[in-house]
């Protein structure tokens, strides 16, 4: 799955990012900034890339970036490259992303052998741990049971 967010400058793209980023596990996750993919302007004069238009489209390697979520969603890893916003070229170093382990193993085993189990399961709380209306009917029912329990054997578990 991609998922893009967009909006203008100081919008908030990147706290949304991060607040996604807090609530799902960094295994399961890579966060790509489309900053990175600034073109390499290592070829012109230090006076014309600062004053380059980056907010320009143009100003983007967008054909590279389109390549690395192919490849991420096909199951390979890319190299991000680095890119130095003070002299406004990438470095010679990348950082290495692996594509997600889910496609590979995490979901095939999920398809077989825990999706299966869920007919056997007594209550399916969608959205797991973030479904707080659920936990909280499933939480007050447990209460109810335990309190019945205490009511039946006298006050005593």
């Amino acid at each position: 799955m991609i998922i893009g967010i967009c909006g203008g400058t100081g919008s908030g793209k990147t706290t949304v990012a991060n607040r996604i980023l807090e609530s799902v596990s960094a295994d399961e996750v890579v966060f790509i900034q489309q900053d990175l993919y600034y073109r390499n302007l290592k070829d012109m004069p230090l006076d014309y890339r600062n004053a380059a238009n980056f907010d320009h489209p143009d100003a983007l390697d967008n054909d590279l970036l389109v390549d690395h979520l192919q490849k991420l969603n096909a199951g390979e890893p890319v190299e991000l490259p680095i890119y130095d916003f003070r002299t406004h070229t990438r470095l010679s170093d990348t950082t290495p992303i692996q594509a997600k382990q889910y496609i590979g193993t995490v979901r095939p085993m999920h398809m077989q052998f825990v999706e299966p189990s869920k007919r056997f399961a007594d209550v399916i709380i969608p959205e797991g741990g973030h479904n707080l209306v659920s936990i909280d009917l499933i939480s007050g029912k447990i209460r109810e049971r335990l309190a019945g329990a205490l009511h039946h054997v006298g006050g005593r578990i």
